[in-house]
């Protein structure tokens, strides 16, 4: 190895990334999109739930958060009632794992948390993504490397163990940001003090505007709606025990597409994430067709989704987007598109306020769907209205977003030129 090749920063970026999730894969697009621009000459690895897939779909060096059996392991971690007896039992394969992480950051210069809401322990549980987090950040810090948290979200966390493993991993970083001032409330709410840390937006404002596609909409004489779909299950429910809330989910949904075709619109239906969205789609058409509704291109146009620029694309081809993933709502507004959401996390109402648009929300476990008709014909009749502070927003979100990568890269520069010294 050259001298130039050793003192090459490698840079080493962590999220729950490769897995399908539309809006995880546009987080990581845009960290990529900046350490590009600020580390031209830096060696990129992510560290991630699937590396095959993001060394395909980003051309990135990529290695597994845990390369232990997956399937078996994630079973025995949910069981939080049972972690001292894991703990003990699978001690010798955490072991590996953490000498496998201490290797694999040998000269690393940094370690990004990349945006999304890894936060939280609602999927997971203790021994999920929580403790991996933490044991990252450790064996980063053991080499002395520097971790930052950039524009993470946080969203439910249940169990006490996994804010200790939070507060932990916070209080060992060198910077930390949040994406909105929500997230910083609730891990204050939980004890963990982050009262001086800076809120900038989601990094999906890092995307370049070479990504988004044009926004000029096309003349046409129908509007095209699009509807963006959740595989929902109730608010804390696993899967398997919300089936009735998703039912309801289903009918309501299918009630407001029914009513948007009666009246003279197109239906573009979206998802946003490539694996748990694909029931909905199917269970969706079938509810759709028994109510003797068509299910063609004249009246509902329904593609597939493979990749963000797929979604980007999709976007721009509608007039108006009424959806519940964060980032359909997010690059909708991004692109000038006024939303409505159907939400089930406050990070959505907290973009739609940051826009202007706080009146247009609901609840998606109380949703009204006579509410969500009026919101719409209310929404339609004065989309021309927020079309400047749409523009107006995205741009000084842009700004802040690069002001802080640009803040944070220069921190990784002098600090990495300081322990070189």
């Amino acid at each position: 190895m050259s001298s130039a090749e050793a003192k090459r920063k490698k840079i080493f970026i962590f999220g729950n990334f490769g897995s399908g999730n539309i809006g995880n894969e546009c987080t990581l697009q845009a960290i990529l999109c900046v350490c590009r621009k600020y580390a031209p000459e830096a060696e990129l690895t992510g560290i991630c739930s699937v590396p095959e897939d993001v060394s395909i779909r980003h051309g990135l060096h990529a290695i597994p958060i845990n390369d232990s059996d997956r399937e078996e392991n994630g079973k025995r971690r949910r069981n939080a009632d049972r972690w001292v007896r894991i703990l003990l039992l699978r001690l010798p394969t955490e072991a590996r794992q953490w000498m496998r992480a201490y290797r694999s950051l040998k000269s690393a210069n940094g370690l990004i948390m990349a945006g999304t809401g890894m936060i939280t322990d609602e999927e997971t549980g203790i021994w999920g993504l929580p403790y991996e987090i933490l044991k990252w950040t450790l064996v980063a810090k053991l080499r002395r490397s520097k971790v930052f948290f950039v524009s993470v979200g946080v969203e439910r966390i249940k169990h006490r163990v996994t804010k200790w493993f939070f507060r932990l991993a916070l209080s060992l970083a060198d910077y930390r940001s949040f994406r909105d001032i929500d997230s910083k409330r609730a891990l204050l709410k939980h004890g963990i003090r982050v009262e001086k840390d800076p809120v900038y937006p989601d990094l999906a404002f890092n995307l370049p505007r070479s990504a988004m596609p044009d926004t000029v909409r096309e003349k046409r004489q129908t509007a095209v709606i699009g509807v963006g779909l959740l595989d929902y299950f109730g608010q804390g429910s696993q899967k398997g025990t919300g089936e009735t809330a998703y039912a309801e989910y289903i009918q309501k949904i299918a009630d407001f597409i029914v009513w948007l075709i009666e009246h003279n619109h197109v239906v573009r239906i979206l998802i946003g994430d490539m694996t748990y969205d694909n029931r909905v789609r199917r269970d969706m058409k079938e509810c759709i067709e028994r109510r003797g509704i068509a299910y063609d291109k004249k009246r509902i146009i329904d593609e597939p989704i493979h990749s963000v620029s797929d979604l980007l694309d999709q976007l721009s081809k509608t007039d108006m987007v009424v959806a519940s993933r964060f980032h359909n709502i997010l690059l909708s507004l991004m692109q000038n598109r006024p939303a409505i959401s159907i939400s089930y996390n406050v990070k959505n109402d907290a973009i739609m306020r940051e826009y202007g648009f706080g009146n247009y929300c609901q609840k998606i476990e109380s949703l009204d769907v006579s509410r969500l008709i009026e919101q719409f014909i209310e929404l339609r009749k004065s989309a021309s209205d927020h079309m400047p502070r749409l523009l107006e927003k995205t741009e000084e979100f842009r700004k802040v977003a690069d002001a802080q990568c640009e803040y944070a890269f220069a921190r990784l520069r002098e600090e990495s030129q300081a322990s070189t010294q």
